[in-house]
């Protein structure tokens, strides 16, 4: 599959027509565009078929489209939305994943306030060191939305046998993701000293093994997917055995004759 890239218009037009969909939604709702990409990406990993436009309908509810005014700005949102999808997809696309696997391919959209402006806006009075320190980290909303489409799709996320070797590795691929919404402080603490061995590990190595692991949650699916029940299908009595109908007939005269069984 051919590698798909996001423009920089196309991406500043989602987030406005994102922004106007949250706009129609309670407060505690809104949807900003870094967790829209972690959720979209989530999809796309996992081991069901998701389309875009049921996701929408998953965030904002089935009515979602009433809160476009014009019709051609839906219809812009959803052709941005799709766009999006597609390169998401190319991104993670398991014949690429498989033939670099060392390589980081997938580039998600992370909103970052840089330190220095942190330190502006609270020399200007706009923001307290309090709201900085509690402001999330790099990429946290990005895997805040990973993690509710999961939460939303947790029937086909899951695994028979946690204890089983896919049950483990699942395990690791995913704690890899969500460790990157962990504040600073014990938790945090403990979660590196496990899996690093050290305490000291920056907020960018977090983040880059977690969008390792959503590769590798790509690759992981296509292994473990839920195989489809085989179909049970009975079998068929003699030629000479009456038949089952009941007719009194033998099964080769009756629905075992040629004409009956195509």
């Amino acid at each position: 599959m051919k590698r798909l890239v996001s423009t920089p218009e196309e991406l500043e037009r989602l987030a406005t027509l994102l922004q106007d969909l949250s706009d129609s939604q309670p407060d505690d709702e809104a949807v900003p565009l870094d967790f829209l990409d972690g959720y979209l990406t989530a999809l796309i990993s996992g081991p069901t078929v998701v389309t875009p436009i049921a996701a929408l309908s998953e965030l904002f509810g089935d009515d979602w489209s009433a809160a476009f005014k014009e019709t051609a700005d839906m219809q812009e949102f959803v052709a941005l939305l799709t766009q999006r999808w597609n390169v998401i997809a190319s991104q993670i696309d398991p014949d690429r994943l498989m033939q670099s696997p060392d390589d980081l391919s997938l580039s998600p959209l992370i909103t970052e306030l840089p330190p220095e402006l942190h330190a502006e806006l609270i020399k200007k009075g706009l923001m307290t060191a309090e709201d900085a320190a509690l402001m999330p980290a790099a990429g946290a909303l990005w895997a805040e939305g990973y993690l509710q489409a999961l939460d939303n799709h947790a029937d086909s996320w899951t695994i028979k046998d946690p204890e089983s070797e896919a049950g483990v590795l699942f395990d690791e691929l995913l704690n890899s993701i969500a460790a990157v919404m962990l504040p600073e402080g014990d938790e945090r603490n403990e979660y590196l000293q496990a899996t690093y061995e050290r305490t000291d590990v920056s907020a960018d190595e977090v983040l880059n093994d977690a969008l390792f692991a959503a590769q590798d949650m790509r690759l992981f699916w296509i292994h473990y997917a839920p195989k489809p029940e085989p179909r049970r299908v009975e079998e068929l009595p003699g030629r000479n055995d009456p038949c089952p109908c009941g007719s009194g007939k033998k099964f080769k005269l009756c629905h075992g004759a040629p004409s009956s069984l195509h």
